[in-house]
Parts: C-alpha cells; structure tokens; sequence
C-alpha cells in the first residue's frame, strides 16, 4: 500500500468517517501487521481531540422568536375562526323557537245557563221564589264574573309562556357553555400539539443546519490538519484598546495555511486586512482578507518561500485594496515568535 493511501486512511479513521469499505481494508491491514507511519494515528487522533476547543457555540438567529411568536398568533387566528363557525352551526342545528312563534291557546268561553221552564201543573211557586228567581242575587253580576275568569286564564297563560321562556333560555345557554368548553380544550389540546411539533421541527432545523455548517466549513480544516507539521499563532491587540484577535495555522510542508478572526472593526468599501509574516531579511505578504461572519475560517492560500524557523513575527494591517506589495498601514495586531537561545559555550 502506498505511503498516501496509508496516510489518507489514517487520517479518515482518526476524524471518524472511514466507510465500511475502507475501515475493513484498513482492520485487514493491522491484522496483517501493516507498517503505519510512526505517532501519526496518536497525533491525529490528539489534533481531533482538540478540534471541539476551536469551536464556537453558535447563538440563534435574534429573529427567531419572533417568527415563532407570529406562527402562533396565526395558529390561534384561524382556531378563533373555527369556534365561531361551530358556534354558528350549531345555533343553526338546534332550531330553537321562542315562546313568540308558539302558538296561542284559544280562550275560555263559558255559556250562562239559559233557565228551564217551570212546571206550573206540579209545582205551585209562591210570591217570594218568583222573585227571587226574576232578579240574580246580590253581589257580582255574571259579565264581571266571566271578565274575571278570562283575567285569571291570560295570567295562567302568561305565567306558563314565562315558564318555558327561561327555561329554554337556560338549556341554551348550558348548551353554549359545553360547546364552548370543549373548543378551550380542544383548543389547549392543539396548542400543546402545535407546540410539540414546532419544537420538534426547530431541533431538527438546528441539526441540519448545524451538520451543513460542519461538512461546509470544516471539511477544509479536518483536511488541512492532515499535514504533520501544522503550526499555531496567536495574534492579540499590541496596545490592549481592542479585543480584536486572529488564530494563523502554517503548515509549510503543505504550503497553506488557515486564518480565523474575530472583533475585527468593519472595514470601509475601499479597505481590506493584509497579514504580513516578518524574517531577518524583509516582510512577506500571506494574502488579503475580509472579516465573513458566516465563515469562521479562511484559508491562506500559498505561503512564502521560507523555513519555520525564520519567522520572527506575524502581523495584520489595514491596507487599500486589492493589497499592498509592503505594510503601509499600521500594525494592529501581532505575534512575536520567540526564538530559542542556544546555550553558552565555557
């Protein structure tokens, strides 16, 4: 097996995401006491260790819970819409008649009794019973007496119509109460529902995201730290008015390198960072760049000409675009290398 096969499925294996293909070949290769290359799995495996401390915790979008806010005012819109469309069908459904549209009970009429003939021939009447039986005793007459009892039958009437009035108004209303509490829980049982799933579909929101964002933006930075001899500086703020810093990875055997910054200040239309490596002998330019909030890493595409242990300093400055061929601009921000004093010689 070649020396980049081997160190391609080493490094694959190291990250996590050899294939069942490749992770059989590569457990057949071990068994058969395959040579791998010196501390290479340990160190890679120690690199990828290390990856979740350059990572960021990623903050949700300010807008979010606004968004949320106007799914549910429009959730609970058309919910108020089917309560009032139940409601109105099922005042249509159940027909209820006032007491108005009943129809009126015919009045009471009572016939005054016609007097039936005296028999003369077997009954002899004295002076006295024919005029009592001529003149209605005293007291009510029979007119007054049939008004009063058309009186008491209207009040009857009325007090029944009444009756019936509440009573209807009270199964109405018990009927509207049950309707209405079963919509508030139907009501609460959707809520709860709707909030479940707009839960659910947030997370699995954020997982996709958050995986697209992985493979996107650090499919790079796990190829990049395949190389042996990746090298780590920090750059800070030289007079401490800024929390502007910069994280640069060198590796000179793969010629690249990786930049990330942050607080940088927002640069005007015609401007852009230049990052400068410094030696003994002159200044060289490492590229432009432009701070990207959706991109945490941006890579430095060719390195210059020189050795690890020449550089003695790394910096950034604000110059015109597209660049400058020297630092014009002042420095503002830097990492001295400091270099290792060999011992004295008696």
């Amino acid at each position: 097996m070649s020396d980049t096969a081997i160190n391609e499925m080493i490094s694959a294996f190291a990250a996590g995401c050899m294939d069942e293909k490749n992770h059989l070949y590569f457990k057949e290769y071990l068994e058969e006491n395959g040579a791998l290359p010196d501390k290479q799995l340990g160190e890679l495996q120690n690199i990828m260790a290390l990856l979740p401390l350059l990572l960021e915790k990623e903050e949700l979008p300010p807008d979010l819970k606004k968004q949320v806010a106007k799914k549910l005012l429009s959730l609970q819109t058309e919910i108020k819409a089917k309560i009032q469309t139940e409601k109105r069908k099922t005042l249509n459904e159940t027909g209820f008649k006032t007491p108005a549209s009943q129809p009126k009970s015919e009045p009471v009429v009572l016939e005054r009794a016609i007097p039936q003939p005296l028999n003369m021939n077997t009954t002899q009447i004295s002076g006295e019973d024919l005029v009592s039986s001529s003149f209605p005793p005293s007291g009510l007459n029979l007119q007054e007496k049939l008004e009063k009892r058309k009186d008491m039958s209207f009040r009857e009437q009325e007090f029944v119509l009444t009756r019936n009035h509440w009573f209807g108004i009270f199964a109405l209303v018990t009927l509207l109460v049950a309707i209405v509490a079963s919509i508030f829980l139907l009501y609460k049982a959707l809520d709860s529902r709707v909030s479940t799933v707009t839960d659910k579909f947030d997370s699995i929101s954020s997982e996709i995201n958050l995986n697209t964002d992985f493979r996107e933006n650090y499919f790079s930075l796990m190829q990049f730290f395949n190389n042996s001899d990746v090298l780590y500086y920090q750059l800070r703020n030289i007079d401490n008015t800024s929390d502007a810093t910069a994280k640069i990875f060198l590796s000179f055997s793969g010629n690249s390198g990786l930049i990330q910054m942050k607080n940088m200040p927002a640069l005007s239309s015609d401007q852009t960072y230049q990052l400068w490596i410094r030696t003994a002998s002159r200044d060289y330019s490492g590229g432009t760049f432009i701070p990207n909030p959706g991109r945490q890493f941006q890579e430095i595409a060719e390195l210059p000409p020189i050795s690890a242990g020449e550089i003695e300093m790394i910096f950034i400055t604000q110059e015109l675009r597209p660049g400058s061929s020297g630092p014009q601009g002042n420095i503002f921000i830097q990492a001295r290398v400091k270099k290792e004093t060999p011992p004295a010689v008696n």
